[in-house]
């Protein structure tokens, strides 16, 4: 289908029809999407209306390929419940182009209340600089000013700093904006130059204290427990490397907050991620945390920190599939896969995190560890 062969297009269109698993007919969608443009349109109008939404995602995905014949089918996922189907239209829309598709994604930006959505238009807006690009960005930059459109404000931010009439009315609003991350770059963008060295993010308002090595059995590293659908994950936590990181992770833990979560993305001999409660990479707990920057390299097993800027971490993981040395110094490393990586490498987009619990007080040899 990607060469836009007839026959490979009608291969892929049955293999979506027959087949369960929702990796396989995402990636259908995007390679009929892809490859079979306008003659796809049957396939990814039907599956606008999947029961799963991240098939419905792939599909409206897939529509930004199919030129503006799509646009009628791209107007009715805008309109879909899911935030990620919505963020997913508005990217394709980008990708058409043209007026109408533009008009469609500024009467969106103009009403969604999801700080994902206004995510996607920014980042298209600032990527594609459509007519008067500039003033939608500082109209979307008004319009989101709740504390979860943070990183909508950062993203904002970026793409207009070099153009100081467009961007030093918004930069000297954010010098008192709730969130440091965005503070922080205004300040460097009105003209008060980089933060201090050693400057940082507020700690997280912990319900508990810092944990310590004494809390655990002979002094001995906590364990989190993942029980996936993908099979049982044990992580040792680095307490000592990053101890704001594994104190806040042991108590989500602890409070269940992680049962029911999925790994929302897994990019083969990459990452698997997860850990969101929105399931789209924006989710957070409530608070952010202080970069623990360390020297454990990225290996394979590898458990890392997902973050937009610093001291912005959150209650997301990621795990290593390979050595990943351009990572170094740059995530917080706050523990490693002792038992599981087959789980990690069976995992695709959607994996449910069915429970998750710390082996605090009982350590055991990593042997027993799966018993």
């Amino acid at each position: 289908a990607a060469e836009g062969s007839a026959e490979a297009a009608d291969a892929i269109a049955r293999e979506l029809r027959e087949t369960k698993s929702q990796s396989v007919r995402r990636a259908a969608l995007m390679t009929l999407g892809r490859g079979a443009k306008e003659r796809s349109l049957p396939e990814l109008r039907a599956a606008l209306g999947d029961g799963a939404a991240l098939v419905r995602a792939a599909a409206a995905a897939g529509l930004g390929y199919a030129g503006e014949g799509a646009l009628p089918d791209l107007a009715r996922a805008l309109e879909d419940a899911d935030p990620r189907v919505r963020a997913a239209a508005v990217e394709a829309l980008a990708e058409i182009g043209g007026q109408a598709a533009w008009e469609q994604i500024a009467v969106r930006a103009a009403r969604d209340l999801d700080c994902g959505v206004r995510w996607s238009v920014a980042d298209r807006l600032a990527a594609k600089k459509p007519p008067d690009w500039k003033e939608s960005l500082a109209a979307l930059f008004a319009d989101s000013q709740d504390p979860a459109s943070w990183d909508v404000r950062v993203t904002i931010l970026n793409a207009l700093r070099e153009d100081a009439a467009a961007v030093l009315p918004l930069a000297e609003r954010a010098l008192a904006d709730g969130a440091f991350s965005v503070r922080r770059l205004a300040r460097e963008i009105a003209g008060g130059g980089a933060a201090p060295a050693g400057e940082r993010s507020p700690a997280p308002r912990l319900p508990y204290p810092l944990l310590r090595r004494e809390e655990f059995y002979g002094g001995a590293p906590p364990h989190l427990f993942l029980e996936t659908d993908a099979g049982r994950v044990v992580i040792e936590l680095y307490l000592d490397e990053a101890p704001h990181h594994v104190s806040s992770i042991v108590a989500l833990a602890r409070q269940g907050f992680y049962d029911g979560l999925t790994f929302h993305r897994v990019v083969p001999s990459f990452v698997a991620q997860g850990g969101d409660p929105r399931a789209d990479g924006n989710g957070d707990a409530g608070y952010f945390l202080p970069d623990e920057i360390n020297r454990i390299p990225y290996l394979r097993g590898t458990v890392g920190m997902p973050k937009s800027t610093k001291d912005d971490g959150g209650c997301q993981i990621f795990v290593a599939h390979l050595p990943l040395p351009r990572l170094d110094g740059r995530y917080t490393v706050f523990g490693r896969v002792v038992l599981g990586m087959d789980a990690i490498d069976r995992m695709e987009v959607g994996s449910v995190i069915r429970r998750a619990w710390v082996d605090e007080f009982a350590y055991r040899p990593a042997a027993q560890l799966a018993r």
